[in-house]
């Protein structure tokens, strides 16, 4: 169900179904990818439209939990601003070094990338606000991690992690 749909939901008062929704629309975008590997149709143009699309997303939810929550900005602003402000500096930082959106398919990343979107509907079911900074710290550090290994000259975005090897140029002299 599209964004403004579930926004709907929660506009009328339907509070338990709208996360149910958002996260069944996640798990979509989870699948997309699983699938795209195996069957040879990933592709860097979809990485790439993939990655533009989850920070759209991410602003999205953003929005959403400024004007569901009031005051969860000045409760949780530091955490908020690592949380959706990270990756986006992320992809700036990843664009300055290479030249090139890097999204590498580390496990803190999948992990981050999941506390990111699922963190807003266990937030509204269970009200537990310690949620935010726990995936606040998830996903910044990923997105360190991420920074260090290309500092390191990786640039292999299927590396399991920082510490997998970075293939340098021999050259004979």
């Amino acid at each position: 169900m599209p964004f403004p749909s579930r926004l709907l939901l929660l506009g009328y008062g339907y509070a338990g179904p709208a996360p149910v929704l958002y996260l069944i629309a996640s798990m979509t975008d989870l699948v997309d990818g699983w699938l795209a590997r195996p069957t040879k149709r990933a592709s860097e143009y979809r990485a790439r439209l993939d990655a533009i699309v989850d920070n759209i997303f991410s602003v999205a939810i953003l929005l959403f939990l400024l004007s569901s929550y009031p005051g969860l900005a000045s409760r949780h602003g530091v955490a908020l601003a690592v949380l959706f402000g990270g990756p986006v500096i992320y992809l700036l930082v990843s664009w300055l070094l290479t030249r090139r959106l890097l999204m590498f398919h580390f496990w803190s990343a999948k992990a981050g990338a999941l506390l990111l979107f699922a963190f807003w509907p266990l937030l509204c079911l269970t009200e537990w606000e310690a949620l935010i900074p726990l995936a606040a710290t998830v996903v910044g550090l990923s997105r360190l991690e991420q920074v260090i290994f290309i500092l390191r000259g990786g640039v292999d975005q299927d590396a399991p992690h920082m510490f997998a090897a970075v293939e340098r140029p021999h050259f004979r002299g």
